[in-house]
């Protein structure tokens, strides 16, 4: 737990001890957080966006630059800002998710749940992505509420399917190039997450992650991970449109 302001911490340690989270460490700022996370491994890291000096976007990019990728946890920013931006900022610094403050019980169960899926109370498994929903029927449903017209949903899913093919055919030449390799997984994370691609969403994640911090080639096995995903997701998201 990451967080600048004490109240925000005692609350928040508070909450998790309520829902079972027995092992938990705190930081008060970025420097800290980085310092910790280099020498433990953690599952979860809940992460306040806005802190001086270090803030926690700042401290997830370095975190997620510096650990290997077996090692990388998941990190959810906590701010007190609703905007839709703010969130994309969240993201595109590498954090898996964000949460408004004050955080209710409810949204760190949730967090806690999602967290369970993709590690293990010892060590996270790079393998354990696969265990994730191909997609996440809460999701989609919020997607469907958006616009309750049919075809509007049919359109991005169209969409999501077109850039998850995409990316699987280019996948063999970005290989030897991460810098482009993290750009176009990054894209395609936040439109898996939309769509509620939660299997692609995480190995997008983890090419990104490994694509900025390899100075030469990406984990090929990250990229295989990847690779599958797309191809389970878009055969799943084929079936789901409607017939016209």
């Amino acid at each position: 737990m990451v967080d600048d302001n004490i109240v925000n911490r005692l609350v928040c340690v508070a909450q998790l001890q309520k829902l079972g989270v027995r092992k938990i460490s705190e930081a008060e700022d970025g420097r800290q957080a980085i310092a910790a996370a280099q020498s433990q491994v953690f599952d979860l890291i809940l992460m306040d966006v806005h802190m001086p000096e270090i803030d926690g976007l700042q401290a997830t990019h370095q975190i997620r630059l510096s650990l290997s990728y077996s090692r990388q946890p998941r990190i959810v920013g906590l701010t007190a800002t609703a905007l839709s931006e703010e969130r994309e900022r969240c993201l595109g610094a590498g954090m898996d998710d964000k949460l408004t403050k004050p955080v209710r019980i409810h949204e760190l169960k949730e967090v806690l749940a999602a967290t369970s899926k993709i590690g293990s109370p010892d060590r996270p498994s790079p393998t354990s992505g696969s265990d994730l929903p191909v997609c996440d029927e809460r999701r989609l449903k919020e997607l469907m509420e958006v616009d309750e017209a049919d075809q509007f949903v049919t359109n991005v899913l169209q969409l999501f399917i077109v850039q998850a093919e995409r990316l699987a055919r280019r996948l063999p030449e970005l290989a030897d190039n991460p810098e482009v390799l993290a750009s176009e997984a990054h894209k395609l994370k936040a439109a898996a997450g939309y769509v509620g691609a939660m299997r692609v969403a995480y190995f997008c994640s983890v090419v990104e992650n490994s694509a900025k911090s390899s100075h030469s080639q990406v984990d090929q096995r990250a990229v295989a991970d990847l690779k599958k995903s797309l191809t389970v997701s878009v055969a799943d998201y084929r079936k789901r449109l409607k017939p016209k």
